[in-house]
Protein backbone atom coordinates (compact mmCIF):
# COMPACT_ATOMS: atom_id res chain seq x y z
CA UNK A 1 0.00 0.00 0.00
CA UNK A 2 2.86 2.36 0.79
CA UNK A 3 4.42 1.68 -2.60
CA UNK A 4 1.16 2.60 -4.28
CA UNK A 5 1.05 5.94 -2.46
CA UNK A 6 4.70 6.52 -3.28
CA UNK A 7 4.38 5.73 -6.99
CA UNK A 8 1.07 7.46 -7.68
CA UNK A 9 2.60 10.93 -8.29
CA UNK A 10 5.30 9.41 -10.46
CA UNK A 11 2.80 7.57 -12.63
CA UNK A 12 0.48 10.56 -12.92
CA UNK A 13 3.33 12.85 -13.93
CA UNK A 14 5.09 10.45 -16.27
CA UNK A 15 2.19 8.67 -17.96
CA UNK A 16 1.06 11.43 -20.37
CA UNK A 17 4.61 12.21 -21.49
CA UNK A 18 5.52 8.55 -21.92
CA UNK A 19 2.28 7.92 -23.80
CA UNK A 20 3.11 10.79 -26.14
CA UNK A 21 6.60 9.40 -26.72
CA UNK A 22 5.16 5.93 -27.31
CA UNK A 23 2.67 7.28 -29.85
CA UNK A 24 5.44 9.24 -31.56
CA UNK A 25 7.63 6.14 -31.72
CA UNK A 26 4.75 3.95 -32.89
CA UNK A 27 3.85 6.23 -35.79
CA UNK A 28 7.22 5.84 -37.46
CA UNK A 29 8.27 2.46 -36.09
CA UNK A 30 8.74 1.10 -39.61
CA UNK A 31 11.35 3.77 -40.32
CA UNK A 32 13.41 3.03 -37.20
CA UNK A 33 16.56 0.98 -37.41
CA UNK A 34 17.67 -1.15 -34.50
CA UNK A 35 20.77 0.97 -33.93
CA UNK A 36 18.55 4.06 -33.44
CA UNK A 37 16.43 2.55 -30.65
CA UNK A 38 18.80 3.35 -27.73
CA UNK A 39 18.89 7.00 -28.81
CA UNK A 40 15.09 7.17 -28.93
CA UNK A 41 14.76 5.58 -25.49
CA UNK A 42 17.43 7.88 -24.03
CA UNK A 43 15.62 10.88 -25.49
CA UNK A 44 12.35 9.77 -23.91
CA UNK A 45 14.03 9.06 -20.56
CA UNK A 46 15.80 12.42 -20.45
CA UNK A 47 12.52 14.31 -20.58
CA UNK A 48 12.60 16.87 -17.73
CA UNK A 49 9.08 16.05 -16.52
CA UNK A 50 9.82 12.35 -16.25
CA UNK A 51 13.09 13.06 -14.49
CA UNK A 52 11.34 15.47 -12.12
CA UNK A 53 8.72 12.84 -11.27
CA UNK A 54 11.47 10.32 -10.50
CA UNK A 55 13.31 12.82 -8.32
CA UNK A 56 10.06 13.62 -6.48
CA UNK A 57 9.48 9.92 -5.78
CA UNK A 58 13.05 9.56 -4.56
CA UNK A 59 12.61 12.60 -2.30
CA UNK A 60 9.36 11.21 -0.86
CA UNK A 61 11.02 7.84 -0.19
CA UNK A 62 13.95 9.54 1.45
CA UNK A 63 11.69 11.70 3.59
CA UNK A 64 9.55 8.76 4.69
CA UNK A 65 12.15 6.05 5.29
CA UNK A 66 15.73 7.36 5.26
CA UNK A 67 15.49 10.55 7.29
CA UNK A 68 13.30 8.98 9.97
CA UNK A 69 15.99 6.42 10.79
CA UNK A 70 13.70 3.53 9.89
CA UNK A 71 15.08 0.07 9.19
CA UNK A 72 12.59 -0.45 6.36
CA UNK A 73 15.08 0.39 3.55
CA UNK A 74 17.17 -2.58 4.65
CA UNK A 75 14.14 -4.83 4.27
CA UNK A 76 13.34 -3.23 0.91
CA UNK A 77 16.85 -4.00 -0.35
CA UNK A 78 16.61 -7.57 0.96
CA UNK A 79 13.21 -8.00 -0.74
CA UNK A 80 14.51 -6.68 -4.06
CA UNK A 81 17.55 -8.96 -3.83
CA UNK A 82 15.32 -11.96 -3.07
CA UNK A 83 13.05 -11.13 -6.01
CA UNK A 84 16.01 -10.68 -8.35
CA UNK A 85 17.65 -13.88 -7.10
CA UNK A 86 14.49 -15.93 -7.50
CA UNK A 87 13.89 -14.55 -11.00
CA UNK A 88 17.42 -15.47 -12.03
CA UNK A 89 17.07 -18.90 -10.46
CA UNK A 90 13.76 -19.43 -12.20
CA UNK A 91 15.16 -18.36 -15.55
CA UNK A 92 18.30 -20.48 -15.34
CA UNK A 93 17.09 -23.55 -13.42
CA UNK A 94 13.48 -23.90 -12.43
CA UNK A 95 11.87 -23.40 -15.83
CA UNK A 96 13.79 -26.39 -17.13
CA UNK A 97 12.51 -28.69 -14.38
CA UNK A 98 9.22 -29.17 -16.22
CA UNK A 99 11.11 -30.65 -19.17
CA UNK A 100 12.72 -33.41 -17.08
CA UNK A 101 10.54 -36.40 -16.32
CA UNK A 102 12.98 -37.97 -13.84
CA UNK A 103 15.88 -36.47 -12.01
Amino acid sequence: MAARRLLTPVIKAAAPRLAAHTRAMATNIDDVKVKDIPGMVAKAASDPEVRTAFEEARFQYSKKYIKTGSADPIFHVIGVMMFFGYSCDYYFHLRHEANYKYH
